[in-house]
Order: C-alpha cells, then structure tokens, then sequence
C-alpha cells in the first residue's frame, strides 16, 4: 500500500516570521500557523468557539526569504508540505519532540464575504465585475478531458 506525507494548513500566523540563515548560507524561516474547528451549532443558534490548533512550520531557500518579506502576524497562510517529528534537546539539557510541516508550497489565501454589512475597507478594493465566459467546447459538450 502506498504511503503520502502530505499536510495543507490554512489559518493565521500567531507571530512573525522569523528568517534566519544556516552556518551554510542557507535561508530557513519559522512560522506558526493557528487553526481552529469553530463550528455553528445549528440547534443553539450559535457560533461554538474551540481552541486553536498550533503548527510549527519551516520554510526553506528562496520561498523562505519571500514568506518573511509578505506575510506578518496575523495575515492569513495556507501552506502545504511534509510533516516530521524531531527530537532535540532545550537550553536545560531536556530531551524534546516537535513536529513541524517542511513547506514547499505556500499562499495568501483571499476571502471573499458576503456579509451585508461592508466595512469602509470594502470600497477601496480593485475589484471590476466581469461577465461569466463558457468556452466553446464547454457548449458543444464534446470536450475530451486528459484525465
């Protein structure tokens, strides 16, 4: 049976990013990804609040230098990559482990609201309305998918 370590988070970066380089020149940058399962509570009329979730993330060469420079805390990240558990030792002697998600995709995702009540923010966006385009083939219906 085949095995995939692949983890996608998307939340919001509790700090900073904290870009340093390796002894070797190498560009490494730490983030902290927070999620959370808030869910509605249908009966209860409700939003149910949860406790975030933390997620150690390491970013690697260029792409590290770049999620240093656009993202700050707070922002909204989505990132994609390897999980891996790793034993160190702390300042005290102290044996630890930490897991952490090696990135070698990140974005900034974009949320669109449909709340009624816009924000002063909201008019100031480069958004243009545009008309919704069906390709030819997508009408004749004959379209032969590579997949």
């Amino acid at each position: 049976m085949p095995n995939r370590n692949v983890h996608e988070v998307m939340g919001h970066l509790g700090k900073d990013p904290e870009l340093r380089m390796t002894p070797t020149g190498k560009q490494v940058c730490r983030i902290s990804v927070a999620t959370s399962n808030d869910f509605f509570d249908r009966q209860a009329q409700k939003w149910i609040e949860q406790d975030p979730e933390w997620h150690n993330v390491i970013v690697w060469g260029e792409l590290a230098e770049k999620v240093a420079r656009e993202f700050s805390k707070g922002d909204a990240i989505m990132v994609r990559g390897r999980s891996k558990t790793r034993e160190y030792q702390d300042k005290d002697g102290q044996k630890k482990r930490i897991t952490e998600i090696t990135a070698n995709e990140v974005y900034k995702p974009i949320y669109v609201s449909k709340r009624k009540d816009k924000t002063s923010d909201d008019e100031n966006l480069p958004l243009e309305v545009v008309e919704e385009v069906q390709f030819e083939d997508e009408r004749q219906g004959n379209v032969d998918l590579p997949f």
